[in-house]
C-alpha cells in the first residue's frame, strides 16, 4: 500500500462511536476506527507507565495507560465482513511511518530500555478481535516473553492465544465483547476466562483436568463454565434443586470455584450451572 511521505501529529479531540450490543463495561472505549490516512497519536508522558508481570514472567501493560480501545466497525453483527473475513486486518493496519514514531514514544512512556527490534508495538486487543488500529490506549511496547530468542524478533505466546480467540469468536462459541474484555484484563488468562476447554491459566501451564489449576475465576456464562465443569460446580454438601427432573449429583465440588461463580447460581442451591 502506498503511504504519504509525511505524517501529521494528531491534535484533534477523539470522539467515540456507539458501543456494540452488550458493551456495557466502562473500561473499554471506542476509538476512531479504520482511517484512510492515519495520524501519529500522542503517547503518555515519559516514565508514567509501568509494566506488570505474571508469576510466569509474562508482560502485561499498565491498565491506566493501555486499557484497550475498540474498533467501532467491529460488532457482533458485523463479524462476517470484518474480522472473520480473510484480509480484513491487513486492510486497516496503520503504516510503519506512523507506528514507528509512536513505538519510540511509547517506549519512553513505559521506560523500556531494551532493543526496539526485540519488542513488539502491540495491540492489546488485537485487530483480529476488534481492537482499534491506532488508538494510543490500545497500543504498547510489549517486552519479550521469558525464553525469548533474538532470532525470534518479537514472537510470543500472545500470538497463538489471539489466533485461538478469533477462532472461538468467529465460530460463535464466545461473544466478541466477552473475548475483548478477557484480553484487555489479562491476555495470559483470556482463553481460560471465557471457558476454552483446552485453555491454560498461563502459558506453560498444563491444561485443565478436573478442577483447573490456578486461582478461581468467574466464567462469562454457563456455557463457558460447562466447557470446564460439564455438570456444574458447587459447594461441598450442596444438593441440586432442579425441578421436574432427577437432581444433578455429579457436579464438581469445589468451594473456591463455586464462590467465584455464585453469580450463575440462579436457584440459590449453592451449585452454579448444574446440568445432566
Amino acid at each position: 500500500m502506498r503511504t504519504r511521505a509525511f505524517v501529521v501529529i494528531a491534535t484533534a479531540s477523539i470522539f467515540y462511536g456507539p458501543p456494540s450490543a452488550g458493551a456495557t463495561t466502562s473500561q473499554l472505549h471506542y476509538g476512531l476506527g479504520p482511517q484512510s490516512h492515519y495520524a501519529i497519536q500522542k503517547q503518555p508522558a515519559s516514565g508514567t507507565c509501568h509494566y506488570r508481570f505474571t508469576k510466569a514472567g509474562q508482560p502485561l501493560p499498565d491498565p491506566k495507560c493501555t486499557p484497550g480501545a475498540l474498533n467501532p466497525k467491529v460488532t457482533q453483527s458485523t463479524l462476517s465482513w470484518t474480522i472473520c473475513r480473510s484480509g480484513y486486518t491487513s486492510s486497516i493496519r496503520p503504516p510503519t511511518s506512523v507506528t514507528g514514531v509512536e513505538k519510540g514514544a511509547n517506549a519512553r512512556s513505559y521506560g523500556y530500555k531494551g532493543s526496539l527490534s526485540q519488542a513488539e508495538y502491540d495491540h492489546l486487543i488485537p485487530l483480529e478481535l476488534g481492537g482499534d488500529p491506532n488508538d494510543s490506549r490500545n497500543l504498547w511496547v510489549e517486552p519479550p516473553s521469558p525464553g525469548h530468542s533474538i532470532s525470534q524478533t518479537f514472537h510470543n505466546p500472545k500470538d497463538q492465544i489471539e489466533n485461538d480467540a478469533r477462532q472461538l469468536v468467529c465460530a460463535h462459541k464466545v461473544t466478541l465483547i466477552a473475548m475483548q474484555r478477557a484480553l484487555a484484563s489479562n491476555w495470559t488468562t483470556a482463553l481460560a476466562v471465557v471457558g476454552h476447554p483446552n485453555a491454560t491459566t498461563s502459558p506453560g501451564t498444563p491444561a485443565h483436568s478436573g478442577v483447573p489449576k490456578g486461582a478461581p475465576y468467574n466464567f462469562s456464562n454457563c456455557s463457558a463454565l460447562n466447557h470446564v465443569f460439564p455438570h456444574g460446580v458447587g459447594e461441598w454438601g450442596a444438593h441440586d434443586h432442579t425441578s421436574g427432573s432427577n437432581p444433578v449429583t455429579n457436579f464438581t465440588r469445589s468451594n473456591p470455584w463455586y464462590l467465584a461463580n455464585s453469580s450463575h447460581d440462579r436457584d440459590h442451591d449453592h451449585i452454579a450451572c448444574e446440568r445432566h
